[in-house]
C-alpha cells in the first residue's frame, strides 16, 4: 500500500503518456492530451485485457474519457448554428410580409399610424399599406384588391376562360404591329425599293465616272462592217451566214459623255441629274467633184447619229430590265424601239417585239476603250406590214451592221497601217492593244452555254485586230417560246496587255429581250489561259 501511495503522490505534477500496445485499443499509438497540470492521465487495464484511458482530477477523482469535453462543445456549437439559421429565416419571412406592396416615402413624413414600417438607415423606409379599419374591412378591401397591388384595379384582369377573349385586341401589339395598323408586305417592298434605288446611283456615277471619265474626250477609229442581209447586190454565204463587208475607211470620231440638270420631285438627288452622250464624226467629207467621197460622208453621218442609249440616261435606266450595267472596267447599254411604233420617237416601254434594238459592250484598259456597237432591224419598216405580220408571227431581229470602236483618253490612237506617216512627226509606237494581232489566243477564253443546236447555228465568231474576239447572234427571235426561253449572249474577249478580259451580255429572250439578264466579267492573264481554259463547254456565273 505504501508503495502505491508514493507512486500515486509522484504522479500529481507531471503527465504521464501511455500509448496502448494493442492494435483493437481505440487509443493506441494516440497520446492522451494534456487538459491541467491538475489532472494525471493512467492507463487502465479492463477486466477483458484491453487498455483505456481515463483522466482523474486533482485528488484522482475519475472525470470521464479525455474527449467528452470536445464532444460537449461541439455539440453546443451545432446548436448554437442551427438556432442562428432559424433566426435569420424567421426575419427574412417577416420582411417578405411587410415588403409585398411596398412603397418608398421619405422618412420625414412618417406618423403615427397603424402602417407597420420597417424602417432603414437611408431617407426611404419600406412600409406595407394596411388599412386602417378593422378586420372585417380588411376582409373587404382583400375582395376588392384580390391582388393586393396598389396599382389595382388599373391592372388587366384577364380570364381565359372567356370565349371572347382576344389578346391586344384593343391596343395591339408594339413589336409587331397587326395587319390593321401597317401592310408588312408593303413595308418590305419599300426597304427593297430603297435598295435598288441605291444600287442605281451606284451605277449611275460608276458609269460616268469610270467608263466615261467624268466628261473626258475619247479620240479614235470607228470600223464598220455591214452584213449582206440588208445589201441588196451582196449576197449571203454559202453555208447561209451573212457576209460581213467592212467599209472602205474607218471613221475618226470624238466621243464624251456630260450630265444636265432636270426638274425633279423625288427624294432622291440623282433623280434630278441625266447623263447625255455627244459623238462627232471629224473626217473630213469629199468635194463635189468626188460623189463617192460625198456618199460615203453621208454614209459615215448615219453611222455616227445612231444611238445605242436612251436619249437621256437616268439613275433608274440601270435597272435590269432597261439593259443598261457596268461592273469592274466592263460596262453595255441599249436602246430599243417597239414593234407597234416603229414610225415614232422612242418609248419608255421596255418590253417587246422590237423593230429596232440596239446594244453596245465595251472594255477599258488604261486610257484605251475597246467597244463594238450591234445594230439589229427587223426586215421590214412598214406599219402596216408590221400589224399583220405581228397578228401571225412575230418576226425575228436580224443584224444590220456591227461597229468596232478603238479609241485612246485625249489622243489620237495610232494603227498600225498609218504608223509611217505619224513617226515623222512624232516617236510615238502604233497601239498595238488596239491595231494589233488579230484575234485572241485560242478564241474565246470562257465560251457561253448555247445548248440548242439550232440556236448555236444563229452565232458568229469574229477575229477583230487588237488580239480580241466578238460572239453574237446575227439573228435573235422574239418569240417567248423559242429555245425554251434560253436567251441570248454577245461576248466580247480583248487582251490589251498583260491582263485578258471577257464580258458577256447575257439577255433573257422572247418580249423580255431588251431586260439584261446578267453582265459577267472576267480576267486572266495571258500565259495562264492554256493552264485554266474551263473545259465543262459553258457555264454561266452563280449568282
Amino acid at each position: 500500500m505504501d508503495d502505491l501511495e508514493s507512486l500515486r503522490l509522484e504522479s500529481i505534477n507531471k503527465v504521464v503518456e501511455v500509448r496502448g500496445t494493442d492494435p483493437a485499443n481505440p487509443f493506441f499509438g494516440r497520446p492522451c492530451r494534456k487538459r491541467s497540470n491538475h489532472m494525471v492521465q493512467r492507463s487502465v487495464e479492463s477486466e477483458d485485457g484491453s487498455f483505456e484511458r481515463k483522466c482523474n482530477g486533482k485528488n484522482g477523482t475519475p472525470v470521464g474519457h479525455m474527449d467528452r469535453s470536445i464532444v460537449v462543445y461541439e455539440q453546443f456549437i451545432a446548436i448554437m448554428t442551427i438556432l442562428l439559421l432559424l433566426s435569420i429565416a424567421i426575419l427574412s419571412g417577416l420582411h417578405a410580409c411587410y415588403a409585398f406592396a411596398p412603397i418608398l416615402i421619405p422618412q420625414g413624413a412618417l406618423f403615427a399610424s397603424p402602417s407597420s414600417c420597417l424602417h432603414s438607415s437611408s431617407s426611404f423606409v419600406l412600409c406595407s399599406k394596411r388599412s386602417s379599419g378593422s378586420e372585417d374591412a380588411d376582409d373587404d378591401d382583400q375582395a376588392n384588391n384580390p391582388y393586393a397591388d396598389p396599382n389595382y384595379p388599373d391592372l388587366e384582369f384577364v380570364n381565359y376562360d372567356d370565349p371572347d377573349y382576344q389578346a391586344f385586341a384593343d391596343e395591339g401589339d408594339d413589336y409587331f404591329p397587326s395587319s390593321s395598323e401597317t401592310n408588312v408586305d408593303a413595308e418590305i417592298e419599300a426597304m427593297r425599293e430603297d435598295r435598288r434605288r441605291r444600287n442605281d446611283e451606284y451605277q449611275f456615277q460608276t458609269y460616268f465616272a469610270e467608263i466615261l471619265k467624268r466628261g473626258a474626250e475619247y479620240k479614235g477609229e470607228w470600223t464598220v462592217y455591214q452584213t449582206s442581209t440588208f445589201l441588196n447586190d451582196v449576197p449571203d454565204e454559202e453555208n447561209g451566214y451573212p457576209r460581213l463587208v467592212k467599209a472602205a475607211r474607218p471613221i475618226r470620231v470624238v466621243s464624251k459623255g456630260y450630265k444636265i440638270g432636270v426638274e425633279t420631285d423625288s427624294v432622291y438627288p440623282v433623280d434630278a441629274e441625266r447623263i447625255c452622250h455627244a459623238e462627232v464624226a471629224v473626217t473630213p467629207s469629199g468635194t463635189s467633184n468626188n460623189p463617192l467621197s460625198d456618199e460615203l460622208h453621208a454614209f459615215e453621218k448615219q453611222v455616227v447619229s445612231r444611238k445605242y442609249w436612251p436619249e437621256q440616261l437616268s439613275a433608274l435606266d440601270f435597272r435590269g430590265d432597261c439593259g443598261n450595267m457596268c461592273v469592274g472596267n466592263a460596262y453595255t447599254i441599249c436602246t430599243a424601239i417597239p414593234l407597234k411604233d416603229a414610225e415614232h420617237a422612242e418609248t419608255t416601254n421596255h418590253l417587246g417585239p422590237f423593230s429596232e434594238y440596239r446594244a453596245e459592250v465595251g472594255l477599258e484598259f488604261e486610257e484605251k476603250r475597246f467597244r463594238v456597237k450591234f445594230d439589229y432591224s427587223v426586215l421590214t419598216n412598214s406599219e402596216q406590214e408590221q400589224a399583220k405580220i405581228v397578228a401571225d408571227l412575230i418576226p425575228p431581229l436580224y443584224l444590220k451592221s456591227m461597229t468596232v470602236c478603238r479609241e485612246a483618253l485625249n489622243d489620237w490612237p495610232i494603227g498600225i497601217d498609218n504608223i509611217k506617216d505619224i513617226r515623222k512627226s512624232s516617236n510615238r509606237e502604233a497601239d498595238h492593244a488596239l491595231f494589233g494581232v488579230a484575234g485572241a489566243q485560242g478564241g474565246i477564253f470562257d465560251p457561253p452555254p448555247i445548248i440548242d443546236e439550232e440556236q448555236a447555228s444563229r452565232y458568229m465568231l469574229v477575229d477583230l485586230d487588237g488580239r480580241a474576239t466578238v460572239l453574237f447572234p446575227f439573228r435573235m427571235d422574239q418569240d417567248d417560246g423559242a429555245f425554251g426561253g434560253q436567251g441570248w449572249v454577245k461576248t466580247l474577249d480583248w487582251t490589251p496587255g498583260n491582263v485578258r478580259y471577257q464580258v458577256d451580255r447575257k439577255v433573257t429572250g422572247g418580249s423580255k429581250l431588251l431586260g439584261l439578264r446578267t453582265l459577267e466579267l472576267s480576267s486572266i492573264r495571258p500565259e495562264d489561259v492554256d493552264d485554266y481554259r474551263p473545259r465543262d463547254g459553258g457555264q454561266d456565273m452563280r449568282q
